[in-house]
């Protein structure tokens, strides 16, 4: 038991996450998908508070999985795959609250892509000592050019694709 991907939630009843999240070629085969859990932003706490501005959130929910949409070009043994991203739909609707509330996604025409462009990524992913932070981070990151990008990740094995944006800062990436 326990939680091994992240997701942005869209809608009500939808999270937007990677494909190999979801796919059980990717993962070990003992591991069964089954929920999500929404509201989440310290692991370590059982109710996550605020001391300064003296406020604590809503306990995180746990929903099941009524389906899971995978991109129809994901291939899970493609190096690099482009296509490594899915839709989990829940089985409740998700009332918002100041806690639980979709990802504030641009208009496809406010996106300036350009290189050094800015954005802010956050997840629990892999820290410089762990392979999981327990506490929800983001890194403020800029649009780096592809074949910069391809010199740094080729000596791990990454391949990056022309549809793929690759962003990094200092020790901050995303990919």
């Amino acid at each position: 038991f326990g939680f091994h991907c992240g997701g942005s939630l869209i809608t009500n009843y939808h999270i937007l996450t990677a494909g190999h999240c979801t796919d059980p070629q990717s993962y070990p085969s003992t591991w069964v998908l089954q929920k999500v859990l929404l509201g989440e932003f310290d692991f370590s706490q059982s109710t996550d508070c605020d001391k300064i501005n003296d406020y604590c959130s809503d306990p995180p929910r746990e929903i099941g999985i009524a389906k899971i949409i995978l991109h129809e070009d994901y291939r899970p043994r493609v190096q690099g795959n482009s296509h490594d991203i899915a839709i989990i739909k829940m089985t409740e609707f998700i009332e918002f609250s100041n806690f639980i509330k979709p990802i504030c996604l641009p208009m496809f025409d406010e996106i300036n892509v350009g290189y050094g462009s800015g954005f802010i990524v956050a997840g629990f992913g892999r820290t410089e000592g762990k392979k999981f932070s327990e506490v929800m981070l983001k890194a403020e990151v800029d649009i780096v050019e592809r074949n910069e990008c391809f010199r740094s990740y080729r000596p791990q094995g990454r391949v990056i694709h022309s549809t793929q944006i690759c962003a990094a800062k200092g020790n901050s990436d995303s990919w």
